[in-house]
């Protein structure tokens, strides 16, 4: 946490980031969180039922926290959702931030999640931005001094802020697959039986029998619950009460085919 804060204080001499919703603060409006992020710095896809739109409805409402907010995009990492001033400089500005603005808008999420459109990947090809090129002018402001200040090592920094050699080749694979597991996000795993990302999201939006059907190893449920129930996820316990009894009966249905099977 100090590191993040640190880097936040530092990140205005160095490289500013247009922020989206997985970097964003708690804020009472859409608007106003895109305004102020703007201002101040110049992460499956699964059908929605009704359950989970009152589950995103009655988290959207959710008073501020000290932490991820409701329209914070947790599937994904920091750095999905953000794009750096070095990018948008090599635009231009006009064209970065007119770009951003398009896709600053949570009305399409069924999560209200803040700028789900705004991610790196669309941002790349968009511009159509080279490897080479997106390497150089996201890599040329780290240098030793920045990481210093940071008191972070160069892998540390790229794997909180971006980007990772493993993301920077899934960015560039067009495999969105392995762009997910590559910024898989704090609330979300990946599942080993078919190397596909589950988040939270999907867990709510899903049965026990789905659970059981994808394969998904119930303990890394469980570490998501976990992870939700901290304070600094606080804004996502409609998530968790709703995954609970679901897990609960993953369970039970796991242990029958279990003895079935004997």
């Amino acid at each position: 946490m100090y590191k993040k804060i640190l880097f936040m204080t530092v990140v205005s001499l160095f490289t500013a980031t247009i922020m989206a919703s997985c970097t964003a603060e708690p804020s009472t409006s859409s608007n106003e969180t895109v305004d102020s992020q703007v201002t101040s710095s110049e992460e499956n896809t699964a059908a929605v039922d009704e359950e989970s739109s009152e589950i995103a409805l009655e988290s959207s409402e959710t008073e501020e926290v000290s932490g991820y907010s409701a329209n914070t995009c947790v599937s994904h990492t920091f750095s999905y959702h953000s794009i750096s001033a070095e990018l948008i400089n090599y635009v231009g500005e006009e064209e970065g931030h007119a770009w951003t603005a398009t896709t600053a808008d949570e009305s399409n999420d069924p999560y209200n999640r803040i700028g789900e459109d705004m991610t790196i990947l669309a941002f790349i090809e968009n511009f159509d931005i080279p490897k080479e090129t997106f390497i150089e002018v996201t890599r040329s402001h780290v240098t030793d001094d920045f990481l210093d200040t940071l008191q972070m090592t160069r892998e540390e920094y790229y794997e909180e802020f971006g980007y990772t050699d493993e993301q920077i080749d899934a960015l560039y694979s067009g495999d969105q697959d392995s762009i997910d597991r590559a910024f898989c996000g704090p609330l979300a795993f990946i599942n080993e039986s078919d190397q596909k990302v589950y988040s939270i999201y999907w867990l709510a939006d899903h049965s026990a029998e789905d659970y059981i059907a994808a394969q998904l190893p119930l303990e890394r449920v469980e570490e998501v619950l976990q992870t939700a129930s901290e304070e600094e996820y606080s804004a996502y316990s409609e998530f968790v009460s709703a995954i609970e009894p679901k897990l609960e009966q993953a369970y039970a249905l796991a242990e029958q085919e279990n003895s079935a099977a004997e």
